[in-house]
This record gives C-alpha cells, sequence and structure tokens, in this order.
C-alpha cells in the first residue's frame, strides 16, 4: 500500500508521530517522503502544540531543522505553552554543555538557522529578541541551560544580555 494511503485519515496521527520521530533523530530524507509524498503537513502539531520543527529544535538536529525549513515549515509557531522552536533549540538540554561540545555546536546551528528563518534573512532583532509567553528570550533560555556555543553566538549576534522575564514580559504587555 502505498504511503500517502496509509497515513491518511484516521492514521493521520501516526504519520504526523513518524515526522516528529525523524525530525528528533535528525533524518531529513525520512522527513522529504513524510512531508511531499505522505503529505503530512509541515506544520502539523501534536497535544502540546508542538511542531516536528520544534522537535528537531528540542534535540538540536540541525539538518532536520534546515529540511523542515525548506520544506515550509513556520519558525514563528507557537507551541501552547508559547515557546517558538528558536526557543526550544536555545534551552535544549541536548544544547547545554562547553562550547566545543558537539551537542552543544548543533543546537548553537539550529538558533542560527531558526533566527535567520525569524529575520527573513535580514540583519534584524526579529527572531532574536522573540519571546515565549514567559517573557524568555531564546538568549535567556540558553544561559538557563548552560549552552555555551548559544550563549556566545547570541551574544555575538547582539542579543540583550540585560534582558529579564520580568523587563521583556512588561515591555511585550505595555
Amino acid at each position: 500500500m502505498p504511503l500517502h494511503i496509509l497515513i491518511t485519515g484516521a492514521n493521520r496521527g501516526i504519520g504526523l508521530e513518524m515526522t516528529r520521530q525523524a525530525a528528533q533523530r535528525g533524518d531529513p530524507s525520512i522527513i522529504r517522503v513524510l512531508v511531499k509524498d505522505a503529505n503530512v503537513p509541515v506544520d502539523a502539531k501534536d497535544k502540546d502544540g508542538a511542531t516536528p520543527l520544534m522537535a528537531a529544535a528540542d534535540y538540536g538536529k540541525p539538518d532536520a531543522v534546515k529540511s523542515l525549513l525548506g520544506l515550509g515549515a513556520d519558525p514563528n509557531a507557537k507551541s501552547n505553552n508559547g515557546t517558538r522552536a528558536v526557543h526550544r533549540a536555545a534551552g535544549s538540554a541536548m544544547g547545554s554543555g562547553p562550547s566545543g561540545d558537539k551537542a552543544s555546536m548543533d543546537c548553537a546551528k539550529c538558533v542560527k538557522q531558526l533566527i535567520e528563518a525569524l529575520e527573513g534573512g535580514v540583519d534584524d532583532t526579529v527572531g532574536l529578541e522573540s519571546t515565549a509567553d514567559d517573557g524568555a528570550t531564546p538568549f535567556l533560555m540558553a544561559c538557563s541551560r548552560g549552552s555555551e556555543a548559544t550563549v556566545e553566538l547570541l551574544a555575538g549576534k547582539g542579543a540583550n544580555a540585560a534582558a529579564t522575564r520580568e523587563r521583556v514580559g512588561r515591555r511585550a504587555r505595555g
């Protein structure tokens, strides 16, 4: 049975789960097959509002992030708790550690790709200073996780190191 028939209708959740798992593993070829051939929506959300792009960001998989963005994934999509993929990559447990660590570097690559996608390639602060519903910026998320490579990347791009969740939250509300 062709894959696109197998995961339609009542089995649509299977397609999302397969895409999420491929994103977590960092497998762009499987992601492409599921989105292009099996017609799994690239921005399909699970019960928590997380997309496959967020799953790739959570696990620090830059090849999957690049593939999903190339397939049209929305880097501005928010989960039910108000985080975007850039926040999830910046705060990923996979990225905690010294800046030379491969997993830390991969998370920093994901953050860089997502910021560029949010900014449309323009050098401004749309992605750099984007806030989650709780006021956290990617820089605050990376600092709280101890992700040295991401902190260095964001500081180098001019992230507001003086931002706090309280200040950012007030600015966003006011």
